[in-house]
């Protein structure tokens, strides 16, 4: 991976063909580009509980279409991570019997297992 800079506080990844951008809010001396780098993180956990639950879904021939992951966070007064609120809107037609594995399927996402382990996280199937 390399990193280069640009304007007042970019900072982009050149990583296995693909660039991510990364820049701060104006009163933090950037240009509000692009996530800060804590947002990426935030984004890349969950992306990745996002597709553990594509791949739980699909594999059961099941449509993604009227499914989403609403995703919230909390922290401590040192702005540290605490818990991760994982709401997974599964549809009214999606099968009862499969929402263990769906659960089991994102709780498995690797980004979380590289995260401190004093984050909670909590996960809740929503029939909409």
């Amino acid at each position: 991976m390399k990193i280069t800079f640009e304007g007042k506080a970019k900072v982009i990844a050149h990583f296995e063909g693909f660039e991510v951008k990364t820049d701060l809010v104006e009163n933090a001396g950037g240009e509000n580009t692009a996530l800060n780098p804590f947002q990426l993180l935030l984004t890349s956990l969950s992306c990745c509980e996002g597709l553990f639950a594509r791949l739980f879904i699909e594999k059961h021939g099941i449509t993604v279409a009227d499914k989403r992951l609403e995703i919230s966070f909390d922290f401590n007064d040192q702005s540290n991570l605490t818990k991760v609120h994982t709401n997974i809107f599964v549809g009214g037609n999606f099968p009862q019997e499969l929402e263990n594995g769906l659960l089991n399927s994102v709780k498995a996402c690797k980004v979380k297992k590289h995260l401190n382990p004093k984050i909670a996280f909590d996960y809740a199937i929503v029939r909409s």
